[in-house]
């Protein structure tokens, strides 16, 4: 999890530093450039969006048979005392 929020972390960083090198040698007006830039923010906050929900979705299918795992572990377990 560490590693994620490091990765997403220095890519808005690259982002943020693209942007402003963007800004600085654009060769198109300030409006159109702003423009762009939040168009492309805008995509690549869904795109960010898009995979912390998959991520989380991952994680919950984990924990879901994590779980399954455990409790027919435990049920095998509590079988075994019976029989001795």
């Amino acid at each position: 999890m560490r590693n994620a929020g490091k990765a997403l972390l220095g890519l808005a960083a690259a982002f943020a530093a693209g942007a402003t090198i963007g800004v600085l040698y654009a060769p198109d007006k300030g409006d159109r450039t702003r423009r762009r830039l939040t168009r492309k923010g805008r995509l690549m906050y869904d795109d960010m969006q898009n995979a912390y929900e998959d991520g989380k979705d991952t994680l919950e299918d984990l924990r879901d048979t994590l779980k399954d795992n455990l409790e027919r572990v435990n049920d095998e377990i509590n079988r075994l005392k019976k029989c001795n």
